[in-house]
């Protein structure tokens, strides 16, 4: 299946509308065509989750909120890729070839372009990822 896969970053951004990258994601995204499929890891959504679970939510605004984010992922992002064995594979791949490129100087920050698991998730469906 041919898609994109939303990092967590891009789920927020989508979602929230107080964030100044928000209307950049929209436009990005309703410049798509319109059968595009958008995705999700199964990392991804247990990094959303984990953020909501450890968050300090002291209003009824506030939990709304993290209800709405929730419901605004299961509508929007239905495709969810889980990891499995085979994910080791490409995550293998990718890691090892973002450490060739930065052996060779393409002046990659090493913390900042580590792939994830959940990008790997994705990797191995050979779509790209929509990160900033």
């Amino acid at each position: 299946m041919r898609g994109y896969l939303l990092d967590t970053n891009i789920v927020v951004y989508w979602f929230d509308a107080r964030r100044p990258q928000h209307e950049c994601v929209v436009r990005h995204i309703q410049e798509l065509p319109e059968a595009t499929p958008l995705m999700i890891s199964a990392i991804t959504l247990g990094e959303i989750e984990f953020g909501l679970q450890v968050s300090k939510v002291s209003t009824p605004e506030q939990e709304a909120s993290q209800e709405e984010l929730r419901a605004f992922i299961d509508t929007n992002l239905p495709i969810v890729l889980d990891i499995t064995k085979a994910t080791r594979i490409s995550y293998g791949a990718l890691r090892a070839s973002v450490a060739e490129q930065q052996r060779a100087g393409c002046g990659l920050n090493r913390r900042r372009h580590r792939p994830r698991a959940g990008t790997a998730a994705l990797f191995q469906h050979r779509a790209p990822v929509i990160s900033l």
